[in-house]
């Protein structure tokens, strides 16, 4: 999204190299702090609602996230482009803090290769899209990668977690986090030697 962001900016809207670099540039900026919040968001839904929290999240965060694509493919000014791109942004970090608080629940046993290939899926959609921005050009590209986006969201309902007590119970969580609350609030004992 980035490059493909570079290049809009430069042609849609006549802005320097420099310059729409440094406005793509926003989108990786978003993800220092974004992409956090994201997976402490899916953290918080697993507390309340199990697994089904998590994929609930990641639900609505790759639905919004494909509306704001969308919406980014409509905007016609200069100003609106910047603002879409940054709440676009902030969806897709959302999202991907969401993918990767869901990828342990996936196989305990290989969690690695859960990531490897989680991460590898990113890669394959960028040359997808790399290919479809060659074809049709950016705004009708954008369009149809949020539509893309939105449809796949829908696959989070789908998904088969297996259950396992250590990572589902969401009493067992609770308990944890009101045990290490406690433990934050003891006073300090003083060492009597």
């Amino acid at each position: 999204m980035t490059n493909a962001a570079a290049m809009y900016f430069h042609d849609e809207y006549n802005q320097s190299t420099e310059k729409s670099a440094a406005i793509a540039s926003m989108f990786g900026f978003m993800n220092i702090f974004a992409r956090g919040l994201g997976g402490y968001a899916s953290d918080k839904c697993n507390i309340n609602l199990g697994i089904r929290g998590r994929l609930f999240w990641q639900f609505f965060t790759l639905l919004i996230e494909g509306g704001a694509i969308v919406w980014f493919s409509f905007t016609k000014t200069l100003t609106m482009s910047i603002l879409a791109l940054a709440f676009t942004s902030l969806c897709v970090q959302f999202a991907e803090g969401s993918t990767f608080g869901i990828v342990p629940y996936v196989n305990r046993r290989y969690t690695g290769g859960v990531v490897g290939f989680v991460a590898a899926g990113g890669n394959v959609g960028g040359v997808i899209f790399a290919i479809l921005f060659a074809q049709f050009g950016s705004k009708k590209s954008f369009l149809y990668m949020g539509i893309s986006v939105i449809c796949v969201s829908f696959i989070s309902f789908f998904l088969k977690i297996k259950k396992d007590p250590s990572f589902h119970n969401a009493d067992l969580i609770r308990v944890i986090i009101h045990n290490r609350e406690a433990n934050l609030c003891l006073p300090m004992v003083k060492d009597s030697s």
